[in-house]
């Protein structure tokens, strides 16, 4: 019996870890996605100013 509880305990301490992981992998997926979005943004408004510039300048 001690047995099994010890194993058990070791698995779900594994299975905590792997889930801590993920969590960050998660995060860092959605940050990064985040950025990606921004950043197209960014450029959509470069791009949009770029073309209402007066030429001759």
């Amino acid at each position: 019996m001690e047995d099994t509880i010890a194993d058990n305990q070791q698995l779900l301490d594994g299975l905590s870890k792997q889930l801590e992981q993920v969590q960050d992998l998660a995060v860092k997926a959605i940050e990064g996605a985040s950025s990606r979005d921004s950043l197209e943004a960014i450029k959509e408004i470069a791009l949009e100013q770029a073309k209402n510039q007066p030429k001759g300048k």
